[in-house]
């Protein structure tokens, strides 16, 4: 399974190295900064959440088992608020 973004759905923008999205049905932001706009940035379409824990261990210098379970959760959470689906 992988994720991809749902374009047309928010509006972003990069602000002082984050990510701010906002909802375009309903106006609400998010900000997205550190690990959760790495993750951000790594959803393609073509990477599954083990391949981005892997980004994110090989970045951060652990391991990916480590961060794997934080990577699904985060997943979950975006996809709940309408940014991304799971393909």
């Amino acid at each position: 399974m992988t994720f991809r973004k749902t374009i047309g759905q928010f509006l972003e923008t990069e602000i002082d190295g984050e990510a701010v999205l906002m909802k375009a049905d309903t106006g609400q932001f998010n900000a997205l900064k550190d690990t959760g706009l790495v993750i951000w940035q790594a959803i393609d379409g073509q990477r599954d959440p083990a391949a981005i824990a892997a980004l994110l261990a090989d970045r951060y210098d652990i391991a990916p088992d480590a961060c794997a379970a934080q990577v699904d959760t985060f997943l979950g959470q975006l996809e709940r608020a309408g940014f991304v689906i799971a393909t």
